[in-house]
C-alpha cells in the first residue's frame, strides 16, 4: 500500500490495481494518523509566506495534495452515472475538500471548483436539502474570487451561479 503524500508515494509500490473504495479507504487511514483537527501537529498553513524552495511550503502542499487526490478518486466516482454510490462519494468529497478549505490559507483554486461542484451534485440529488446549494453558492463565489478567469470553467459556473 501507499502513503497518501510526499516521497514515499512515489517510492512505495502499490499492489496490481485496486478499486476505488480500496484506494480511498487506505488513503483514509494513513490520513487518520495526521488527522488535521486532532493532531498536535499540522503542516504550515499559511503557505503564501514561505517560498516554493522552502521545507514548511514542500510539506504544507504535498500534505495538502493528498486531500485533493483522494478527493479526486471519489469525484470521479462521484461523476459516474453508472455508479450506484455517487451521493456517498460527493459526501465524502466534501468533507475531504473542507478540510482543506478550512485549513489552507488560500484554499486552492482546484479545490474550491470541485468543492462547489460536488455541492452542486448533491443539490441536484437531494433537492429538499437547501444547505447543499448555499455551500455550492458560497464555495464557488470564493473560487471566482480566486481565480479571476485563469481556469476554462471559470465562465461556466458564473453561468451556473446566476442560474441559481
Amino acid at each position: 500500500h501507499t502513503l497518501p503524500f510526499g516521497l514515499a508515494q512515489r517510492v512505495v509500490k502499490k499492489k496490481a490495481k485496486e478499486d476505488e473504495w480500496t484506494t480511498v479507504k487506505i488513503m483514509t487511514k494513513a490520513m487518520t494518523v495526521l488527522n488535521i483537527s486532532t493532531s498536535s501537529w499540522i503542516p504550515p498553513t499559511d503557505i503564501i509566506k514561505y517560498g516554493p524552495e522552502t521545507w514548511e511550503y514542500v510539506v504544507s502542499s504535498n500534505f495538502f495534495e493528498a486531500y485533493q487526490r483522494k478527493a479526486n478518486i471519489l469525484l470521479s466516482r462521484g461523476f459516474d452515472q453508472s455508479k450506484q454510490d455517487t451521493t456517498k462519494c460527493m459526501k465524502e468529497v466534501v468533507e475531504t475538500l473542507e478540510v482543506e478549505r478550512s485549513y489552507r490559507h488560500p484554499p486552492s483554486a482546484w479545490s474550491l471548483k470541485y468543492l462547489g461542484a460536488a455541492y452542486d451534485h448533491l443539490s441536484a440529488h437531494n433537492p429538499q436539502e437547501q444547505i447543499y446549494r448555499r455551500k455550492c453558492i458560497e464555495v464557488w463565489t470564493e473560487y471566482i474570487a480566486i481565480e479571476e478567469n485563469k481556469d476554462t470553467e471559470y465562465f461556466s459556473i458564473i453561468d451556473a451561479l446566476k442560474r441559481m
